[in-house]
């Protein structure tokens, strides 16, 4: 399973995997689209559900809905959905990116898994959702000049990806995913956007890996950028985690990130100590996987 926020990487790590022989891929499986009939999308990573439904067409796929990802109770709809796709096939390599808050949990019944969380380095992942990519269309064009701009003052415009939608339910909620950080509620709901979501990486990621140690599961924790740098390298420790022989996985597709946008802000750090954040999680050079294993089982009480 691999597990990651959106916008984390997931899904090059999951082609990267796909490409092993005689390994299984199924891609967001909890993805609203999914359930509501779609079978293709424009990632083209949803062949193996296209080929699946079609042979098996009383199975039903279930949808995690943005807000929905703050409940940490599975359905039990969605458990035999996850869990007939494990039966699918021997091994099977399954991206989700919604079941942060309900791992491991979710699939007590899927036999023998290996997590592999998935982390984008803090500031990548924040400027990912404030500066989204896509089509270069004339409006496209003019909002990205706004979004630049207003980079780390904006309070909103940024729910591409629903984590605006998902922030503000969890500020509502008083939610726990911001008992590991410091700022109270209140005060992060006046904060900016790029506050916001640094708050809400961490609070997710210390979620998910405090439950996967409490229920001493097979975990293993994978950076991004390390990924990127050396992605032979990750893939073989993946492999010998999962008990793979020899993977063979293409990895020539894996390309180096970009540098974050404003990453050599002090703005940066500045928000790190507001938060109580390690102020490490921004050095210039990136985390490796293995410092990174370990970092968000301190990192407050869920």
């Amino acid at each position: 399973m691999i597990q990651g926020l959106r916008r984390s990487g997931t899904t090059i790590l999951w082609e990267t995997l796909r490409s092993v022989r005689n390994v299984k891929c199924y891609d967001e499986p909890f993805h609203p689209r999914l359930a509501d009939g779609a079978r293709q999308n424009h990632k083209g990573t949803w062949a193996e559900f296209s080929e699946l439904l079609s042979s098996y067409p009383s199975m039903v796929p279930e949808p995690i809905q943005p807000a929905e990802e703050l409940d940490p109770v599975y359905t039990p709809a969605q458990k035999a959905w996850l869990g007939a796709l494990c039966a699918s096939h021997t091994p099977v390599v399954i991206d989700i990116v919604r079941g942060w808050n309900r791992t491991p949990s979710l699939h007590v019944d899927c036999g023998d898994v290996l997590n592999v969380h998935l982390v984008r380095e803090p500031a990548s992942w924040v400027a990912a959702h404030l500066l989204p990519t896509g089509a270069p269309t004339f409006r496209r064009r003019v909002a990205g000049v706004y979004r630049r701009v207003s980079f780390f003052h904006r309070r909103g415009f940024y729910d591409n990806y629903q984590y605006q939608t998902i922030i503000d339910a969890a500020l509502e909620q008083d939610h726990p995913v911001f008992n590991h950080v410091s700022l109270s509620r209140a005060e992060l709901s006046l904060a900016p956007a790029y506050v916001k979501l640094l708050a809400f990486w961490w609070g997710a990621n210390c979620t998910l890996a405090q439950r996967l140690a409490a229920a001493d599961s097979p975990q293993l924790t994978i950076a991004l950028g390390a990924f990127s740098r050396q992605p032979d390298a990750e893939i073989a420790r993946i492999a010998e985690a999962a008990g793979w022989a020899d993977p063979r996985a293409s990895t020539a597709t894996v390309k180096v990130g970009r540098p974050t946008y404003a990453e050599q802000s002090p703005r940066w750090r500045a928000a790190a100590r507001r938060l109580g954040l390690p102020e490490t999680l921004f050095n210039t050079v990136g985390q490796d996987s293995e410092s990174l294993s370990g970092i968000f089982e301190v990192g407050g009480a869920v």
